[in-house]
């Protein structure tokens, strides 16, 4: 049966093909473990859309039952509970999957010449997944000064149509990316005389086959990070779900206590901790403008981190500054 069902496959697609091409496409040879991150993510978005689609079959955007709808789906709907902690406890650590992804990058110099693109779309990426924040778009989705039913309808259609889209069409286009212009080299930099005339895929003839050696690897680490997934829901279900998250809300009393998602906490501290509203956010904003555009403000062909001390002591105040800011705004 299953030799019938490749032969079916083989005659009209061509596997052995695709699996002939796969196994000639090589890594640098410093390739590891933290390099397959990216599909760790790919996968996560992947189980994000699904269980989103499973819950949007029972939610219901409505002040009037939104609450209740929930409700229904972790207490009646057969698994309902499960697929909505694995959709909260996964859009949490897969900001957490990105930013290691991303400090790898940066640390092995994967920014650098002829891969600025790729760093863009993924740096366009990783704000779509932490979603932008401002007082123009707050009151856009509020529909106007205060919360109501249109502020309910509008982040509803932000979370399932127009940021999924945003999403998948950048995903497209960085995995393009990465599989045209191939891996960066790993931190020893063993590619970094390529020649800076024209595209040239180097094809690291002693690197690590794609298939099945690296694609291995990524199932590996994808199965790790599906085990955190489940190992959180088990012993700490509550990590991630804000303070009231089981109280239906009262738009006539606000919480004593508002913070946003721990991946803004930083940002949102900063902006506290700065006499003036408008210069922190404008911080913010230059931060973010530095981020997305790194590649062409850094464009020394050095990559290892180690040869440049003071970008290295950047980066590493750069850590240390985040952690404290995050733990201060937590607090």
């Amino acid at each position: 049966m299953v030799g019938r069902i490749k032969g079916y496959l083989e005659s009209r697609i061509g596997i052995e093909a695709m699996t002939s091409n796969l196994k000639h496409y090589r890594l640098p040879k410093g390739t590891n473990v933290l390099s397959t991150l990216g599909f760790v993510v790919l996968a996560a978005l992947v189980v994000q859309a699904v269980t989103g689609i499973l819950l949007l079959m029972y939610y219901i955007p409505h002040p009037d039952f939104a609450f209740k709808s929930i409700q229904n789906i972790m207490n009646t709907v057969p698994f309902g509970w499960l697929f909505r902690q694995v959709h909260i406890v996964g859009s949490n650590l897969i900001v957490g999957a990105l930013f290691i992804h991303l400090l790898y990058t940066f640390m092995r110099g994967g920014y650098k010449w002829p891969r600025e693109l790729t760093w863009v779309t993924g740096a366009v990426l990783m704000l779509l997944v932490l979603t932008a924040r401002g007082d123009s778009i707050v009151s856009f989705m509020r529909g106007g000064d205060y919360v109501s039913g249109i502020t309910l309808g509008r982040f509803f259609a932000f979370h399932v149509a127009f940021i999924p889209t945003l999403l998948f069409v950048f995903v497209l286009v960085h995995a393009y990316l990465v599989v045209r212009i191939g891996y960066s080299c790993g931190l020893e930099g063993e590619c970094e005389d390529m020649p800076l005339i024209q595209y040239q895929r180097d094809p690291h003839p002693d690197g690590i086959p794609l298939y099945p050696d690296f694609f291995l690897r990524q199932l590996y680490m994808t199965m790790v990070y599906f085990v955190l997934v489940f190992f959180v829901i088990t012993f700490m279900p509550s990590t991630f779900l804000p303070a009231g998250a089981n109280e239906q809300a009262n738009p006539f009393l606000t919480p004593q206590s508002i913070r946003p998602q721990w991946f803004f906490l930083a940002p949102y501290q900063l902006v506290k901790i700065i006499p003036s509203k408008f210069i922190g956010g404008i911080i913010n904003v230059i931060f973010m403008v530095v981020f997305l555009f790194w590649p062409f403000f850094d464009s020394r062909r050095e990559r290892r981190l180690s040869h440049r001390p003071f970008l290295l002591s950047i980066f590493l105040a750069s850590i240390v500054l985040w952690f404290i800011l995050t733990m201060w705004g937590a607090r």
